[in-house]
């Protein structure tokens, strides 16, 4: 009977020691977590920008194109050149205002470099890089403005015309609509060798190595427009 009540008592002292045990260790652990719930992100895009007129015509005084270019080592230049005119135009459809059409005049005689360099404006107006004498202006026909789904980001396309040689582009702009007023911003790089500027170029004269000049000429614009229907 002695040894029963032995067995039973030793039976009791190890379980209150796995119980203690227990204990501890929950302690050390601290609480559970509760379970953390991630939300998936919405696949509705933001509304389109509201589009409050049909027609958008430049404010010039208040719009700027500037450009910078550079040669594959050392000199970099940038400037401005003044637009002429400009405009953007919208009609009705069953999915509100669409794009329908575009135009901008550039002033290639009005370029312009930040450092006021004339021995560098003398050369890149000649005829071995814009020939502005010939070619006093350049154009960019807007063939399509689509929306992209997000924010106030088109996707533009269009026909970039220097030199009396046409190509087409596509960039990406920010364009945002107000009162009366629209907003734009846009960076376009090309590639001058497909409008026939080929001096110096990189991509042509390879043994120039690091004196060669980029076939790269980026622009950045900061467009303002003044809304009418």
């Amino acid at each position: 009977m002695q040894k029963l009540i032995g067995f039973i008592a030793a039976l009791v002292i190890i379980a209150i020691g796995i119980w203690i045990v227990l204990a501890i260790m929950s302690m050390s652990q601290g609480p559970i977590p509760e379970p953390v719930s991630i939300e998936k992100p919405s696949d509705t895009a933001s509304a389109p920008p509201n589009i409050e007129h049909l027609n958008y015509t430049l404010d010039a005084e208040n719009s700027t194109l500037t450009w910078n270019a550079r040669r594959m080592v050392g000199a970099f230049h940038s400037g401005g050149v003044g637009i002429e005119s400009g405009h953007i135009t919208f009609e009705e459809s069953i999915d509100g205002r669409v794009f329908s059409g575009g135009a901008f005049t550039v002033d290639m005689q009005t370029i312009t470099e930040s450092k006021d360099n004339q021995l560098f404006l003398k050369h890149v107006r000649s005829n071995d890089f814009f020939d502005v004498k010939t070619y006093p202006t350049s154009a960019l026909t807007l063939t399509d403005v689509q929306w992209s789904g997000q924010g106030n980001t088109f996707a533009v396309s269009g026909d970039l015309t220097i030199k009396d040689r046409t190509v087409p582009i596509v960039f990406p702009a920010e364009m945002t609509f107000r009162n009366d007023r629209a907003i734009a911003t846009a960076l376009i790089e090309i590639d001058r060798t497909d409008w026939g500027i080929e001096f110096q170029s990189e991509s042509i004269f390879l043994e120039l190595g690091d004196g060669a000049i980029k076939d790269a000429i980026q622009f950045n614009l900061a467009l303002t427009f003044i809304g009418s229907d």
